[in-house]
């Protein structure tokens, strides 16, 4: 399935965290505003990942297909993800790769990953529902996963660069999954890590210590902190908290709300929560926690150094 895409790049207001003279800070990351996937008729909707003017990629749903049958038995859309021009993203045969957060992103791939071929469709989720049968739903690997992110990469006057795109199942008021925020490597031929923001003035980023290697990733603009949990099992909440260990009747910060995914082995949350001035100056104090079921599992929340 191929299209040339003359579609409207989205132009994002929020400045990025761009590398330094000192080389500290090498990663280019941009917080969003996170958007839907645009819809077939419209060319769907571009995204410029490293501002120049020209779209990188494009996120789009296709025509809902339906079986001929009265009443229908059942219609289905997909979700695809294109990388433009010379650029390319991971994938394994027609989907797309979805990272968990902290793989690495580069030149090799895994024996089943492979970089796709430019103007290539990848899918990234499907919605179906059935007239006779009274179902509907999403599959793909963005909705299996609940959060990750796509591998990227980009050609730019100094050479290649790679990146990362991260994709979240649907919340109720959504059609389709979201791109939340993204980030490339400043420097070319240069690895970056899935998730990964290089801290700075601008943004900071935090991990969830817990006991048992579940992960969390959490990176705090102005007032706004981006909350993503991946966790091994099958849990029901996620709330922060005060200092661990937590007290069974003490008020939770934020709550982070229904998961996105929960099964038996895998649960995965994301959420945007707004902290108060108190409340910042206690994650920065890495006085804050991550509580889950009511404190059935705990994990202190740590500046990424």
């Amino acid at each position: 399935m191929k299209r040339t895409i003359q579609s409207l790049t989205l132009t994002f207001a929020l400045a990025a965290t761009v590398a330094t003279a000192s080389g500290q800070d090498t990663i280019a990351y941009f917080s969003g505003p996170s958007f839907t996937f645009g819809g077939w008729e419209y060319e769907g909707t571009s995204l410029d990942l490293d501002r120049n003017s020209s779209p990188d990629f494009n996120f789009q749903w296709g025509p809902f297909i339906c079986t001929a049958d009265v009443p229908t038995s059942g219609c289905s859309s997909s979700f695809y993800v294109l990388a433009l021009n010379t650029n390319a993203m991971l994938h394994r045969l027609s989907e797309v790769t979805m990272l968990c957060y902290g793989e690495t992103i580069s030149s090799a791939t895994s024996s089943n990953t492979t970089w796709d071929d430019p103007d290539n469709y990848s899918r990234a989720a499907g919605y179906f529902f059935s007239p006779r049968y009274g179902t509907r739903g999403y599959n793909g690997p963005a909705i299996s996963s609940g959060v990750g992110y796509l591998g990227v990469r980009f050609m730019a006057a100094d050479g290649l660069h790679y990146g990362w795109i991260r994709l979240r199942a649907p919340n109720v008021a959504e059609f389709g999954p979201a791109v939340v925020d993204w980030a490339y490597e400043a420097r070319p031929n240069t690895p970056i890590h899935a998730g990964d923001i290089d801290s700075s003035n601008s943004s900071q980023q935090f991990t969830v210590d817990f006991p048992d290697g579940d992960s969390g990733s959490l990176i705090l603009s102005d007032d706004q902190l981006r909350c993503e949990l991946t966790l091994n099992g099958q849990f029901a909440s996620a709330k922060l908290i005060g200092p661990a260990p937590a007290r069974a009747k003490e008020k939770p910060i934020a709550d982070l709300g229904q998961p996105l995914v929960a099964r038996t082995n895998y649960t995965s949350f994301f959420r945007d929560v707004t902290l108060s001035r108190g409340d910042m100056t206690k994650l920065l104090r890495g006085a804050l926690s991550v509580s889950i079921d009511d404190g059935t599992v705990v994990g202190q929340i740590l500046p990424l150094d």
